[in-house]
């Protein structure tokens, strides 16, 4: 297994250790639990007209069984138009045509001015560090071997 199949492992391995009782975050919410108890953060960035996000979040709900503190999980719209404040930093929604555009905070996590690829999967660490960024959809076999994967994975524990 490469090393971009080993961080995607482990990065949807901490969806396996998620549970019903691990809310799905807000970034407002994801900054004061920050503040409080800071941890890594999973970004999952889609579209509500991408039916691969909705398939990725299905998938997501069958590795959601051991509760697990470990990391925080937020699902952004990229084409959300509310004002975002994260880590000091404002991000809006910019339009790019008659009722399209794109939210600045979806190409800030992306990493790309080209554009960003619904599903895309972001890990970062808790000082909001880069750890892992992957675009698209991740197959069932990758969810699993990630999940074996994080088990094994000690920086994740503070």
């Amino acid at each position: 297994m490469n090393i971009t199949a080993k961080i995607t492992a482990i990065c949807l391995m901490m969806i396996n250790s998620a549970t019903a009782q691990v809310q799905l975050k807000s970034v407002a919410q994801l900054n004061d639990a920050m503040k409080n108890d800071p941890k890594p953060v999973l970004f999952l960035l889609s579209a509500e007209w991408c039916s691969y996000c909705h398939l990725q979040k299905r998938k997501l709900k069958e590795f959601f069984e051991s509760p697990t503190k470990q990391f925080y999980y937020v699902e952004f719209n990229i084409e959300s138009k509310n004002q975002v404040d994260f880590n000091n930093k404002n991000y809006s929604y910019k339009p790019n045509g008659i009722q399209t555009g794109i939210h600045e905070f979806a190409i800030f996590l992306s990493g790309s001015n080209e554009g960003v690829s619904c599903p895309s999967w972001v890990l970062m660490d808790h000082n909001y560090n880069f750890i892992f960024r992957h675009a698209g959809v991740l197959s069932s076999r990758e969810m699993t071997e990630m999940m074996q994967l994080l088990k094994h994975y000690e920086y994740l524990k503070y």
